[in-house]
């Protein structure tokens, strides 16, 4: 999971299919949640670990809109290639 931030934007460029990333956005979401769900009720849940990822992400996702809806698309796909590509850089180490 998570490879569809990269796949669906990149079948579009290649094929000018119309993709819905909002449908790809929602899997990613109820599978994550039901693995969640899964792993708590299983008591292998680590909520150190867990909680602090959630919030960050939640923080994340917060911004991420606010900056969205300030603007274009084009200049949110630049900005989604640079932090991927510095992801890279720092991979590589």
């Amino acid at each position: 999971m998570g490879g569809e931030f990269i796949i669906m934007p990149a079948l579009r460029k290649a094929t000018n299919a119309r993709t819905n990333n909002g449908d790809s956005v929602a899997v990613v979401t109820l599978a994550s949640g039901f693995g969640v769900i899964s792993t708590a009720i299983a008591e292998r849940m680590n909520w150190q670990i867990g909680v602090p990822f959630a919030a960050g992400a939640m923080i994340g996702m917060l911004g991420g809109r606010l900056i969205g809806s300030r603007s274009s698309g084009h200049r949110l796909q630049q900005a989604f290639a640079l932090v991927l590509g510095l992801v890279a850089i720092d991979r590589v180490d």
